[in-house]
């Protein structure tokens, strides 16, 4: 019950392994996704042009944003998680 995004932040696309322009990390997606497979290059453009895409957005996108916009905080949560975590601890791990 918090709004921390670390998860999101562990990303692929947030990792330093993956530096460079989007066409370039796009198309290291592609690779690491497709491997070689044989697809036709109509195809295989619009799937790189998708992750190109992917990857100028995921850069500003505001997780902390659509996530209380989608997913609200219940009311008095900070009670509620206390609870939750008193109930933890009495609880046989």
């Amino acid at each position: 019950m918090n709004r921390k995004n670390a998860f999101f932040q562990k990303h692929i696309l947030n990792s330093s392994k993956l530096t460079g322009t989007p066409k370039v990390i796009a198309s290291k997606i592609y690779e690491s996704m497709f491997n070689f497979n044989r697809m036709r290059e109509t195809s295989r453009q619009n799937v790189t042009k998708l992750l190109e895409h992917m990857v100028r957005k995921q850069r500003n996108f505001n997780y902390n944003y659509y996530l209380s916009k989608n997913c609200p905080m219940p009311d008095q949560w900070h009670e509620r998680k206390d609870a939750l975590m008193a109930k933890a601890a009495e609880s046989p791990a």
